[in-house]
């Protein structure tokens, strides 16, 4: 039985580099990415930017067997958007998934009933000397799996980053991890005990705010 396996990924830009080239390359990497879609091999693709960085969000299709062994993903990042990769100043570099309301069960269980309004991404910066401590509390909430949120976000982190995917409205199909009505969380009072705000680098590359938008530059699913 197939389910679905979810990638974060992120990859900079050189300084100053002009955001149009990258646009312009997109037109066939979208052509690409809706034949994988419709092959049944992507499920949702989402592309964004900010401050000299490219953020890559998908989900694949896989065997059981293989999303509970973590395996890695068939595709690359590099042949996935082959076009964009000229204007790279490194590699794309796979971020560790850490926070999510819900895990896909199956194909038919992730396979949204109904299109998103919009498929968005957000950035946010920890302190350096808070990472621990986000990690931990956040992993410690998935592992209880009570907290409940909305059903496709999905929260990774590298290098004191955090990349959010997430769909709009988020309101729409809101779940937690075990899939139980009680919410009664006591690992979210142990994260709201720590002072949240505490671990946030707000500045203005997130408008001020803990979590700030990115840059959609391709979006798509079924």
């Amino acid at each position: 039985m197939e389910t679905i396996q979810r990638y974060h990924f992120l990859a900079s830009l050189p300084k100053e580099t002009e955001l149009s080239g990258v646009i312009a390359a997109l037109p066939p990497i979208s052509a690409r990415l809706k034949v994988l879609i419709a092959a049944e091999k992507l499920e949702t693709v989402g592309l964004f930017y900010a401050d000299e960085k490219l953020y890559l969000y998908y989900e694949e299709l896989v065997e059981q067997t293989a999303a509970s062994q973590g395996m890695a993903s068939a595709f690359s990042s590099a042949e996935l958007l082959a076009e964009v990769t000229p204007f790279l100043a490194t590699p794309w570099e796979q971020m560790e998934l850490v926070y999510y309301s819900a895990a896909p069960q199956s194909v038919a269980d992730w396979r949204r009933n109904q299109q998103p309004d919009a498929r968005c991404g957000r950035i946010a910066y920890l302190k350096p000397a808070k990472a621990a401590s986000y990690l931990a509390h956040h992993r410690a909430l998935v592992a209880e799996g009570l907290l409940k949120g909305d059903k496709y976000q999905a929260i990774a982190f590298k290098d004191n980053i955090l990349f959010s995917y997430y769909e709009t409205p988020r309101d729409r199909e809101v779940v937690n991890v075990k899939r139980v009505a009680q919410d009664q969380s006591q690992e979210i009072a142990k994260w709201l005990a720590v002072d949240p705000e505490s671990h946030f680098m707000r500045d203005g590359r997130t408008n001020g705010k803990n979590f700030g938008p990115l840059t959609s530059l391709l979006t798509l699913g079924r």
